[in-house]
């Protein structure tokens, strides 16, 4: 064999393992920052005067002077459901370094901080319809970046679980952009292991990065990015019930309450509702409430979830939402696999009261185990009770959606 042949041999043997084992990284590279976001250099010059307190657009040298046409952000320090210790500070260093190496203009953290002690800004979970226009006056902020860590599992392997969205401020803050990422050490192992994730900070800037990625192209026009679909539905409620009270046609503000927690997880009835707004508000037919107006609202009527919902306290939940639907409902497991061969376990009920009649338009019952989508090996399996809460409320929806538009079709409703 030729040296020209031994060296093509070679060649087509190593680009053969490249390609397995590189597209099995779950690696997160930095977006391009989109042109669209960029003017001229004479602005950029122009508004370098009035950012003081600010951080972000950074350029290297072989670039213009950047300019930020986004919304002037503030970073809030990440709200913590896990209901153990986990690096939170460090999760925020990590979203403040992705926004400003994407461009985005922030609030400088001693800014935020300051302002925060000032008015005893302890809850940073959502904003209320008081904070919101008080930020914006205050600092000059547009816009707050809201991060919600789920579950952090520092073990073999590494499990991660993040929500995120950027809510307006202003008079009527509104969610601009929410995603969520359920990610472990084992998702994308790859040829011989080769991506196979056993550092859990590694494991959390892959994360972060996934989500200011979303977030900068969403701003930018794109509705996604590789890895921030809507989750695959799963096996479906197992039991169902439809009012015709919900009817389809225009656009329904929808409030999602806290659900009433009968697992043993930590902050269960906090989380799924995460997961239901995440999804809701990628529908066309949904628009759903900052979590942070909700809760204000149930706090001034003094609504407690202990028990359930109750009529008296659903008729308050109306008065101080205004929201079209009212989305409740109980959790009875959110278990997460432990180790890298269990698999986690969910089970809930969700109901929807509607406004005018202040009845249930819709009821079901969803039961979900990781192995329940499994194919081969482990292909289709899940391994959070993120990822697998994420299933079974996006087959939820597509549910609902499924039966408002099969009663738009028929002419005897």
């Amino acid at each position: 064999m030729t040296t020209f042949s031994c060296r093509a041999v070679i060649a087509l043997v190593f680009g053969f393992l490249f390609m397995i084992t590189g597209c099995a990284t779950t690696g997160e590279k930095t977006v391009d920052r989109p042109r669209m976001l960029w003017a001229g250099e004479d602005q950029a010059k122009e508004d370098h005067a009035t950012t003081m307190g600010w951080a972000g657009g950074e350029q290297s040298e072989d670039q213009s002077p950047a300019y930020w046409a986004g919304p002037h952000i503030a970073v809030l320090p990440v709200h913590n459901l896990t209901g153990l210790p986990a690096p939170v500070k460090e999760l925020e260093s990590l979203f403040s370094d992705a926004l400003v190496k994407g461009g985005v203009m922030l609030l400088e953290k001693p800014v935020l901080d300051e302002y925060m002690a000032r008015h005893r800004i302890r809850y940073t979970g959502g904003i209320d319809e008081i904070a919101a226009p008080l930020i914006k006056y205050e600092t000059g902020v547009e816009a707050v970046f809201i991060s919600t860590l789920e579950y952090y599992e520092e073990g073999n392997p590494p499990k991660l679980a993040l929500h995120a969205r950027l809510v307006s401020a202003g008079d009527k803050p509104q969610i601009l952009w929410m995603e969520s990422v359920c990610m472990t050490g084992l998702d994308s192992p790859g040829l011989l292991d080769v991506g196979v994730i056993e550092d859990t900070r590694k494991l959390m800037r892959i994360a972060a990065q996934r989500l200011v990625n979303s977030l900068v192209l969403n701003l930018a026009g794109d509705q996604q990015i590789a890895g921030s679909e809507p989750p695959r539905g799963g096996t479906g409620p197992v039991d169902e019930y439809r009012s015709p009270l919900l009817e389809s046609g225009g656009v329904f503000t929808v409030a999602v309450i806290p659900f009433l927690n009968l697992s043993e997880r930590p902050h269960a009835g906090e989380i799924l509702p995460l997961h239901f707004a995440d999804l809701l508000s990628r529908s066309e037919s949904f628009r759903v409430l900052e979590p942070g107006v909700v809760r204000r609202g149930l706090l001034q009527m003094r609504v407690t979830m202990e028990g359930g919902l109750s009529k008296p306290f659903l008729e308050l939940v109306l008065r101080s939402t205004g929201a079209d639907l009212v989305l409740t409902g109980t959790v009875f497991r959110y278990l997460d696999s432990q180790g890298p061969f269990g698999e986690p376990d969910v089970e809930f009920s969700v109901q929807v009261f509607e406004r005018e009649s202040k009845e249930i338009a819709w009821s079901s019952r969803s039961i979900g185990r990781g192995n329940d989508g499994l194919i081969w090996f482990d292909v289709g399996k899940e391994r959070t009770a993120c990822e697998l809460a994420s299933g079974l409320v996006q087959s939820t929806i597509e549910r609902i959606r499924e039966e408002a538009d099969t009663d738009a079709t028929d002419p005897n409703q």
